[in-house]
């Protein structure tokens, strides 16, 4: 065991501590133990595989991954979100223009020429050709999207006879 001076002793005794052999030591502060009684117990070294919690470091570089990790959900939702609205655009397009086909198909090559309407915030332009027994609708529609205008182009074919 190790004693101080001042009367206080030790917490414990080991054989590294005995085997320094340093002796008792004197308080530098009138009667209250200072910083240099402390320096004389050393702190045993952690054992292996028992240290539990995790560092500063370990903690930050979590939340880092975590961060990067969240970020790149947020612009994917983004990206998706955007590709949904546009795909609903393309979709409405496709309606009109597959609408438009079946009521040039039911009129049996009737009403050919070049027309213009709108349609739910979709311009709309087709024209009709007639050719050796047969018609070609030709159908645009064009639509607006984030990055500026979109035109698609709908083609179908009719039986004249």
């Amino acid at each position: 065991m190790l004693q101080f001076r001042s009367g206080r002793e030790a917490a414990f005794s080991l054989p590294e501590i005995d085997a320094l052999n340093v002796g008792s030591v004197t308080s530098h502060d009138r009667g209250r133990d200072s910083l240099d009684d402390m320096r004389l117990s050393p702190v045993p070294p952690p054992l292996s595989g028992t240290r539990s919690g995790f560092t500063l470091i370990e903690v930050l570089f979590a939340v880092s991954i975590f961060t990067v990790g969240a970020l790149g959900l947020a612009a994917a939702s983004a990206t998706i979100i955007r590709q949904m609205a546009l795909n609903a655009q393309r979709g409405n397009a496709a309606s009109v223009a597959g609408a438009r086909a079946e009521r040039f198909h039911a009129g049996r090559c009737g009403g050919f020429g070049t027309f213009t309407e709108w349609t739910g915030g979709l311009r709309s332009e087709w024209s009709s050709i007639e050719g050796s027994g047969s018609a070609e609708l030709d159908h645009r529609i064009r639509r607006s999207t984030p990055f500026g205008f979109r035109e698609d182009r709908f083609m179908s074919g009719v039986s004249c006879q």
